[in-house]
């Protein structure tokens, strides 16, 4: 916020405080007929430094307003503060005897500028006036003088380095039906709460910080290339739809978006020492993402939920391991599914082998729900890791085997999970699946459909009993 000066006689007296409520004293004299300027009425200053007063004392100056005046004898106790970049500072002229001047949150202002108009330019907003019928321009929401920020649906307003300084604080929310896009090139951190369901917009070369909590935020986050968006909050970005052809550092949080999509950004920790999961697909529609997933200083973790598809394309590194809580995750090759040491943990989804080359991974699946394998690779598709059941004793879970394709789990053993939890295999595609390890699952094997191969193991069925065809009496179904 602009400076407020109160001048005492010949000497001015800069005064400063912290929104959204910032009291500052001067001095009054009575006139020569020994009235008061200050008693009970109320004043507003606007952003050309015009002090309006309610009341019978009232002014159109155009400039500062003296209240060592007779002409504006009253009380301006209370002062609505309207100012925008375009003023550094205001005057109010008093005399000798001490009072008090309080300066009070604007209740909101709207953008009303054209199409990437900046941010810090007063013009480019209007506060519906509370004096008269006259709505009032030039009120540039800075640190927190506004309580409530408007961007309407179709505008798009742009906020840029000048607002280093003058950053809106916690206590400004900030409404965003239309785009905020962020034009930095320097470092900037944004406290205000953001909701509505617009876009949010990177495309400043520098990293922005959002530390609000932004659950109310259901639009889309939008990261160009080149752009870095970094979180200071786990709702930080709500639950948007999130494009990430930049930079998206989780920096230790763990949101939940509705989607993420993308073909050139990297997804990354940059907090030392943190793990975060970036939970995907509340929004129940499938997307794309061919960038990078990748640990920073932090290690990240993957959850797909909803019903929709993530297919992931980039050479990923992350570790923490990738859940499939809902919904179906594809890939077509190991590499999409992050560094070898990340488990693919099946809580209730579908993992799909994408056609391609022939798929092969060596890591820990660990069957939390029931659970499917979709194998569409005409290339063939090996797993030579452990399959191991629940780590909640007492669940029993299903894996059904789909697809039209050879799957074979070869030197990994398929077992029961923790205490009494058991693991049952569901043959249910018309390819040809081969079991070769020393399995230990109790929960039965169903051959539904397709080719079942007991192969090299006497124990690859598992202890469990064998059911062919299941109870349609399917005749497809063959065991060898």
């Amino acid at each position: 916020i602009p400076s407020l000066y109160v001048i005492f006689g010949s000497s001015d007296t800069p005064t400063y405080g912290s929104a959204p409520t910032i009291t500052y004293t001067f001095n009054t004299q009575a006139n020569g007929s020994g009235t008061s300027y200050l008693s009970s009425d109320t004043a507003t200053v606007n952003a050309t430094g015009t002090a309006l007063f309610k009341g019978t004392n009232s002014t159109t100056s155009t400039t500062n307003v003296s209240l060592n005046s007779s002409a504006n004898a009253g009380s301006y106790t209370t002062v609505t503060y309207l100012s925008g970049l375009s003023s550094l500072f205001y005057a109010i002229s008093a005399g000798s005897s001490t009072g008090s001047l309080t300066v009070n949150q604007l209740a909101s202002v709207t953008y009303t500028g054209s199409a990437g108009g900046l941010w810090s330019t007063g013009a480019n907003w209007t506060t519906t006036s509370t004096i008269g019928t006259t709505n009032i321009t030039g009120v540039a929401p800075t640190l927190g003088n506004v309580a409530t920020v408007i961007i309407p649906t179709g505008t798009t307003v742009g906020y840029s380095n000048t607002m280093a300084g003058l950053t809106p604080t916690s206590a400004v929310a900030i409404t965003n039906n239309g785009t905020l896009n962020f034009t930095n090139t320097s470092a900037a951190t944004l406290p205000a709460i953001i909701s509505g369901s617009g876009t949010i917009s990177m495309s400043g070369a520098a990293t922005t910080t959002l530390s609000g909590a932004n659950t109310s935020f259901t639009g889309i986050t939008s990261i160009a290339s080149g752009s870095t968006l970094q979180l200071g909050n786990a709702n930080a970005i709500g639950s948007s739809a999130v494009t990430v052809n930049g930079t998206l550092d989780v920096y230790g949080y763990s949101p939940t978006v509705s989607s993420i999509t993308g073909t050139t950004g990297t997804i990354t920790n940059g907090s030392s020492g943190t793990t975060s999961t970036l939970t995907t697909g509340g929004g129940n529609t499938s997307t794309s993402y061919g960038g990078v997933i990748q640990n920073g200083l932090g290690t990240v973790a993957l959850i797909q939920n909803g019903t929709g598809t993530l297919t992931l394309s980039g050479t990923n590194s992350y570790s923490g391991g990738t859940t499939i809580s809902a919904g179906t995750l594809s890939a077509g090759s190991n590499t999409n599914l992050g560094n070898t040491s990340g488990a693919i943990n099946l809580n209730g989804g579908t993992l799909n082998i994408s056609t391609g080359a022939a798929f092969s991974s060596a890591r820990t699946i660990n069957v939390l729900a029931s659970s499917t394998i979709n194998n569409a690779d005409t290339s063939g598709v090996t797993f030579t890791g452990n399959v191991t059941g629940p780590t909640v004793t007492g669940t029993p879970v299903t894996l059904t085997l789909s697809g039209a394709n050879a799957t074979t789990f070869s030197t990994g053993a398929i077992t029961n999970g923790t205490g009494t939890s058991t693991v049952a295999l569901v043959q249910n595609t018309t390819g040809t699946t081969t079991l070769s390890g020393s399995n230990s699952y109790t929960g039965g094997t169903t051959i539904s459909a397709g080719t079942l191969v007991a192969s090299t193991s006497a124990s690859a069925l598992g202890s469990s009993t064998v059911t062919l065809g299941a109870s349609s009496g399917n005749t497809s179904a063959t065991l060898q």
